[in-house]
Order: C-alpha cells, then sequence, then structure tokens
C-alpha cells in the first residue's frame, strides 16, 4: 500500500513541499494528505472621523495573506514512520534562524562565541497550484506557528525498546505569505506582478486559459436578436442564418 501511495504522490506530484530560503540545502516534503486548507485575505484601512461626516474617511494600508494548513502522516511500516518522524524533527529544526558565529574577546580570552542571528528561517512553502509564486517555485513565507500530534487512537503506534514512533501523526501550521513583487493594477487596469496571463495566475496558478462569461465575444447578429427580443419582437436567433430560397 505504502508504494501505492507514493507512485501516486510522484505522478500527481502532491507533495506539500517546505524549503529554507537561505539554507537551500535544507528541506522537506510529505505527502500531502491535506485535512485543512484555509486561506485569506485581509485589507487593511485606517479611518478618521471627521466632525460633521456620516462616514470616517479611510486610507488603504496594505492587503495581507495568510494560509491556515493541516496534514497526516501515514505509516504502513516501521520505516515509512520513522521516516515521517525524521521529516518533522527536520522541519522543526528548520523554524530555527542561522546563526554568525564571530569569534569574541573576553577577558583577554579568544575563542569564546558571541552567536548573533545572520539570517531568519524564511522559508519556501509549496503544494501544486495552490501554494507556488507562478514562476515554478515556493511561496516565500514566515511560518508562525508549527504543531504535529500523534493520533494515538486511530492508528496506534509502532513500540520498539525505548521508543515509541506513531503511525499516524497530525500536523498544522499558520503561514503569513510573503509578496515578491508590487501586485495591484496599473491606471490602465493592467494586473501587476507576475503577468503571465493577464495577472490570471494569481493566487492559484490553473496552467489555463478560460474565458469567462463577461470575456466572451457574442456575435452581433445575436445581440441585435436580444435587443430585437426585448423590445417586443420575438423572432429568434439561427445560428446558421436565414434559410435559403429556392
Amino acid at each position: 500500500m505504502s508504494s501505492a501511495a507514493n507512485a501516486y504522490a510522484q505522478q500527481r506530484k502532491y507533495y506539500l513541499e517546505f524549503q529554507s530560503v537561505h539554507t537551500e540545502a535544507q528541506s522537506v516534503r510529505f505527502k500531502a494528505l491535506l485535512t485543512t486548507f484555509s486561506q485569506d485575505f485581509q485589507s487593511s484601512w485606517n479611518s478618521q472621523t471627521v466632525f460633521g461626516r456620516m462616514d470616517p474617511i479611510y486610507t488603504f494600508q496594505n492587503t495581507q495573506r495568510s494560509i491556515t494548513l493541516a496534514w497526516k502522516t501515514i505509516s504502513w511500516d516501521i520505516d515509512e514512520a520513522l521516516g515521517n518522524l525524521e521529516k518533522i524533527n527536520k522541519l522543526a529544526r528548520m523554524l530555527y534562524p542561522t546563526y554568525d558565529a564571530s569569534p569574541r574577546v573576553a577577558n583577554d580570552t579568544i575563542g569564546v562565541n558571541a552567536l548573533t542571528i545572520a539570517k531568519p528561517p524564511l522559508m519556501r512553502v509549496r503544494f501544486v497550484n495552490w501554494m507556488n509564486n507562478g514562476e515554478g517555485k515556493g511561496l516565500m513565507a514566515v511560518i508562525e506557528g508549527f504543531s504535529f500530534e500523534p493520533d494515538l487512537n486511530e492508528e496506534g503506534v509502532f513500540d520498539m525498546p525505548g521508543m515509541i514512533v506513531p503511525k499516524t501523526i497530525n500536523c498544522s501550521c499558520n503561514i503569513k505569505v510573503l509578496h515578491e513583487y508590487d501586485l495591484g493594477w496599473n491606471d490602465k487596469g493592467q494586473w501587476l506582478g507576475n503577468t503571465e496571463e493577464g495577472g490570471k495566475q494569481f493566487p492559484f496558478a490553473s496552467g489555463l486559459s478560460i474565458a469567462t462569461p463577461s470575456e466572451e465575444e457574442v456575435p452581433s447578429e445575436e445581440v441585435e436578436t436580444l435587443e430585437a427580443n426585448v423590445l417586443g419582437n420575438s423572432t429568434p436567433y439561427d445560428p446558421l442564418g436565414p434559410t435559403p430560397t429556392k
């Protein structure tokens, strides 16, 4: 069963991937057994109340994007369970920053390290077209919180001397998306940022160009017929045109 699940995930590219921005060699991915996916776009406005005016004056500040994500790791054997546990360990380690360890002098003793944060633990998070930056990479993100809870009731555990390895682990995290380019519209009504397909790839890259009803060109004959029907002319529109006379 494990090999079948792995083959399906590989074929469909159904992986939830986390990659360190500053240490690209540090990455981890899970088979995407999602249980929760919610996305929120929150616009912030500054309001100012003016005497004699019924409504306050609003000044736009920004729009922030956040994602709440939850998934399961399911193990079919002890080897996969140990592998999933190590993946969770690695993801937890990736939440810590990179330090610059520079030697300092303290009481004429060299070699005492003063650790200073050199790089924050920024990540890229990717899941098919739901979470990517439109250029094949994951979303630049801040992971505000990560939690995992072994499911001790549903599947149980693999028990070994001095070690308990859960078969199923419930994971979740809160993600704040960092925009890598300006998002919005110019004065010509054109989308900024990733302009592929006129910006239609944001926020979910569909890879398809699908016309909406408002964008479809309606034949002029059909428009004329619809107008005539509104005015009381019930002559139906014939897409094949008038019947030739003999």
